[in-house]
């Protein structure tokens, strides 16, 4: 229903009420809400986030980004924030640099410096170092992709063959251009260590035949090693 002001109310009513309509995923509502409510809060804190949040919802990233921005220029302390607010400003600051394409570096650089926040919050996030691990692959920093790759896998109870396949698949990539050819072998190995071990813990042909892919790539040639996941992939 809408808020009905009755006379003597208060603004922690109308703050209660855009809390309320965010919940109920009325965004476009919640955000006017909170709008009005900010203007007359003497701590406008919650309302401004509420603003940044619906935009967000809305996938309208060029207006989260505007309020997303105010609202982390407004209140800058890294602890007067949540993880939520920083998963919002990665998600808005990604999404924003696929349309953005001028200023996609420097977006994409926000989100990692939100993803960082996080983990500055909660060391334990998986989240925010899986997160920070696909932007460097993305961005073919290999060193960074590895060390946050790891790190999650590490911090994952039981990882997945997918987990796994990322990591060898960074490894390798790493080693292709490795100029020094101890350290490249060392990269290939890694990779194919980190491969084999995707394929242990899953069944699937889709895994054994993207081992026995790398192991011909890295390897040049066809080895038993390809002829095992091959047939494995057969299954």
């Amino acid at each position: 229903g809408k808020y009905i002001k009755m006379p003597g109310h208060f603004t922690e009513d109308e703050e209660r009420y855009a809390i309320l309509l965010f919940a109920s995923s009325r965004f476009n509502e919640a955000f006017d809400a909170a709008k009005t409510a900010a203007t007359k809060s003497k701590s406008p804190f919650v309302m401004e986030r509420i603003m940044f949040y619906s935009k967000v919802s809305l996938n309208d990233y060029a207006e989260a980004y505007k309020y997303g921005k105010a609202f982390f220029d407004k209140y800058p302390e890294t602890q007067s924030h949540s993880t939520g607010d920083y998963y919002y400003y990665a998600s808005t600051a990604e999404n924003y640099a696929k349309v953005d394409t001028a200023n996609a570096v420097a977006l994409r650089n926000l989100a990692i410096d939100s993803y960082k926040n996080i983990i500055e919050l909660d060391s334990t996030d998986i989240s925010a170092y899986k997160s920070l691990a696909s932007i460097y692959q993305a961005n073919n920093d290999f060193d960074n992709a590895i060390t946050y790759t790891e790190k999650f896998i590490e911090l994952t109870e039981s990882p997945k063959d997918s987990d796994y396949r990322m990591l060898a698949t960074i490894l390798a990539d790493k080693a292709s251009v490795e100029p020094d050819a101890t350290k490249k072998a060392e990269l290939q190995a890694r990779a194919l260590s980190t491969i084999d071990k995707a394929v242990e813990i899953t069944k699937s042909p889709y895994v054994a035949r993207a081992a026995g892919m790398m192991y011909y790539q890295i390897q040049g040639k066809y080895t038993t090693d390809f002829e095992k996941y091959y047939l494995k992939s057969l299954e």
